[in-house]
């Protein structure tokens, strides 16, 4: 399974709203991508911001 199919995945069973991915080698992008939601009806883009709650303990 590749990375997008996990991300995907994920917010096809109500795991995650939606996500951003970047990737860089040598400081250069070498991919990026967006899907899901942001927050209920507001499309993940590319330059969406995303803040941790440091509240919610992560694995």
């Amino acid at each position: 399974m590749h990375v997008l199919d996990c991300l995907e995945a994920g917010i096809a069973t109500g795991r995650e709203t939606g996500c951003r991915l970047y990737a860089s080698r040598a400081r250069e992008m070498v991919a990026q991508a967006a899907m899901g939601e942001a927050r209920a009806g507001v499309p993940m883009r590319a330059a969406s911001l995303i803040f941790e709650d440091p509240g919610i303990a992560t694995p």
